[in-house]
């Protein structure tokens, strides 16, 4: 937690693994699933009712036919998380053609929203300009 301007802000970061598509659908079959499922109710938990930011490395895009991205969108749904990085684009350089980082938020107005050149790195940088809400 940080506080801004006299308003404390709760951070979560995640990254998930990076692993191939599962052999079922079934969400306990997709590492993804279970650790994203996971790390929701972390978010659930501690986030409270101020201000949250969660962001991080997903590997998994809410487009997905994937559990994970199951879960995902579930859980921006029942946190009433904003996906502040959305305008940013796709970030994923190899092939995989969609958005797999996210900065999810609640309580904030997005400013700007935009990649940064990923370099030698398999993924583009997220960067999020972001304002607390006035209401």
């Amino acid at each position: 937690q940080v506080e801004v301007d006299g308003e404390t802000i709760t951070l979560f970061n995640t990254h998930l693994t990076s692993v191939g598509a599962p052999d079922s659908d079934a969400r306990e079959d997709d590492p993804q699933a279970v650790q994203l499922a996971d790390a929701l109710a972390v978010v659930a938990r501690y986030s409270g009712d101020g201000p949250t930011i969660f962001g991080g490395d997903f590997n998994t895009a809410t487009t997905s036919s994937r559990a994970s991205a199951d879960v995902l969108n579930e859980g921006i749904e029942a946190l009433g998380l904003e996906d502040a990085g959305a305008a940013a684009g796709t970030t994923s350089k190899y092939g995989f053609g969609s958005r797999i980082d996210y900065l999810l938020t609640t309580q904030f107005d997005t400013a700007a929203a935009y990649r940064m050149d990923a370099g030698t790195s398999d993924h583009a940088g997220v960067v999020v300009d972001l304002k607390l809400s006035t209401g």
